[in-house]
């Protein structure tokens, strides 16, 4: 197993922010109101009310194109005539987040693929369709020297020529940031899709609205420090760290990871203890640490178990020990390498 997939597999012991075309700037649509017949009668002298009549008879109204949206994350977008919303998660990713998705066909998919790319949808494209879907990228808007490296939002949208990707596989890809925020689209065409599918790709990605939302909360955005054996931990801006890398050759009980304060008065000690079953003391890893009256808590994960200790000392502050707190529930342990 590589390193990457090791991460990307890693057990998380914790269950689980340019063109400003935003909602304002945008115009808005305009409904038009319709005056009765009956009111426009008495307006009108008896020689014109048979126009009146003729003129307030019913017309069929032009179809309203569907659209998708995500409130919560402040997102939407218009979807070209015989596009469809997909409602369901496509992969297993969960960073960068996965926002909207809409596609010309009905997917089908009861789950994320268990890997990073879209294998399902791109199994049922068909020849000449299209599917689009929206990553936002938090731990960039957390970072304002990574979120720089964006360009800003384009007037219009042009998609690329496809090329091969790292999780997408055969696609386009557009970054942009907009409204503080770090945004990609990521484009899958069918072999036989022209000009006007590139066309509708481009005119979706042009209608999408972007409001602002809330700055994501730590530790995202936190530096992370890795053991030997992929096991990994967020560390508090300024705070030290130090990791075990010579994991598989150093004998239980060893200590992985330790993080503290820069007066050293606030420590997180995780500490790898002989193999196991779970227990009330090392439950699974699925569930969320829970600390005891002395900031102690464990896990298991594979039948290795993990202790976490929270120590303070005279002078911690309590903004520093609920650091240590975020910075312990983020740990995240690998089965591999562990001898």
């Amino acid at each position: 197993m590589t390193a990457r997939r090791a991460l990307t597999c890693a057990v998380l012991a914790a269950a689980a922010a340019t063109a400003p075309l935003s909602a304002a700037a945008r115009p808005a649509a305009t409904t038009l109101a319709t005056l009765a017949p009956h009111a426009a009668a008495t307006l009108l002298t008896a020689p014109t009310r048979r126009l009146a009549a003729s003129l307030a008879a019913p017309t069929r109204a032009a179809p309203t194109p569907p659209a998708a949206s995500d409130p919560a994350a402040g997102l939407s977008w218009t979807l070209p005539a015989g596009w469809e919303p997909v409602r369901s998660q496509l992969t297993a990713l969960v960073q960068p987040v996965h926002r909207l998705a809409a596609a010309t066909f009905p997917l089908r998919q009861d789950a994320p693929d268990r890997d990073c790319g879209p294998e399902t949808a791109r199994a049922q494209i068909p020849a000449g369709g299209a599917l689009v879907y929206l990553l936002e990228d938090r731990e960039a808007e957390a970072r304002p020297k990574r979120l720089a490296h964006y360009p800003a939002r384009p007037r219009h949208f042009r998609v690329a020529r496809a090329r091969t990707y790292e999780c997408l596989g055969l696609g386009a890809i557009v970054w942009w940031t907009e409204q503080g925020r770090a945004l990609q689209a990521q484009v899958v065409l069918g072999p036989r899709a022209g000009a006007a599918r590139r066309h509708q790709v481009e005119a979706l990605l042009d209608s999408l609205v972007v409001q602002a939302i809330a700055p994501p909360a730590p530790p995202t955005g936190w530096r992370s420090v890795v053991s030997g054996a992929y096991d990994s931990m967020r560390v508090p801006p300024g705070w030290q760290a130090h990791a075990l890398k010579r994991v598989h050759t150093t004998p239980r009980s060893r200590r992985l990871f330790r993080v503290a304060n820069p007066a050293d008065t606030v420590v997180v000690r995780v500490t790898e203890q002989t193999r196991g079953r779970p227990s009330p003391a090392f439950p699974p890893a699925a569930s969320a640490l829970v600390f005891d009256a002395h900031r102690r808590a464990g896990l298991s994960f594979r039948g290795f178990r993990f202790s976490i200790r929270i120590f303070t000392r005279p002078g911690s502050s309590a903004s520093d020990l609920a650091w240590a707190e975020i910075s312990a529930r983020s740990l995240g342990v690998s089965g591999v390498g562990r001898g």
